[in-house]
This record gives structure tokens, sequence and C-alpha cells, in this order.
């Protein structure tokens, strides 16, 4: 009896893996975009990484600042290249939702940090940080939503490795 349950363990063990394992290998080869995404924001982290690590407010906040415009120029250069290529009102809209986007996220973190009433005279200069920080992962995940569009239509567009993968940073 005892032996049964043993062999019963393993065989549920080995389908187990083997499952996963395919679910692993599936996941990988339907979400190709991520690897495209997370190299761009990795960029775009790297450049501040100084700033962010200074210990100076000012400069952390800057640095994230950084971070985010990095980000937010390169959803701008996916939508002028390849998504939107050609449609000028398209791109036109991309940048003022984005600005939208950025400033709305800008302002809700700040008053959250900053202004609100259990901070009588100052919530730390973290708060000073955090509107920023939190400006550059939802445009991250914006950026991995652009990847995803390119990839699922690459019929349509050019493979990722093809995608011109240059961070540049503009005022």
């Amino acid at each position: 009896m005892r032996l049964n349950h043993i062999i019963l363990a393993i065989l549920i063990s080995l389908i187990l893996s083997i499952h996963l394992a395919k679910a692993d290998d599936l996941q990988d080869k339907q979400e190709p975009y991520k690897a495209a995404a997370q190299r761009v924001i990795d960029k775009c982290w790297a450049i501040s990484q100084e700033d962010r690590d200074s210990g100076v407010t000012e400069r952390m906040r800057y640095g994230t600042w950084d971070t985010a415009r990095c980000l937010r120029d390169h959803i701008l250069f996916l939508s002028e290249t390849i998504l939107f290529e050609g449609n000028q009102d398209k791109q036109t809209e991309v940048k003022e939702n984005l600005e939208n986007i950025i400033n709305g996220y800008g302002k809700l973190y700040w008053a959250l940090g900053n202004e609100n009433n259990a901070c009588k005279t100052s919530c730390g200069t973290i708060e000073h940080i955090t509107h920023n920080y939190v400006i550059s992962h939802a445009l991250g995940e914006i950026l991995h939503d652009f990847y995803r569009k390119i990839d699922r239509y690459k019929a349509d567009f050019p493979p990722i490795d093809t995608i011109k993968q240059e961070v540049k940073i503009t005022p």
C-alpha cells in the first residue's frame, strides 16, 4: 500500500512538472515582446541610477524624472516610426494622452504624498520623489503594451529585434 502512494506521488509530480514546463514554454513563445520592452525599461532606469543612488533628494527626484522622460520618448518613437507611422493626427493624440497621464499621475501622487491632511508639516522627502517613480512605472506598463501590439501584428510590423533600441532623453 505504501509503495502505491509513493508511485502515485511520483507520477503526480512528473505530470505537474511536465505541465508547468509546457506552460512556461508556451508563455515564452506567446510573449517575446516582454524581453524587448524590458531592455528599454532597464536602459531608462540605468541612465538615472547614479542620481537615484545619490541620497540627495533633488538628484533622486530628477533621476526618476529622467527615467520617466526616457520611457516617454521611446513610446513616442514607437508611435511615430511603427504603430502610427504616417498618421500625424494619431501621433499627436498619443503625445497629448501621454502628457495627460504624466500630469495626472504626477499631480495625484504629489498631492497624496505631500498635501494630505495627515502631513501637516511634511511627510518626508521621499514623498518628493514618489510621484516620478509612479509615473515611470506607469510608462513602463504602456511601453510593454506598445511592444505587445507590435509583436502581435508582426506581419504588418518589423520584428521586434529590428526595432531601434536607442534610448535618448529630450528636455
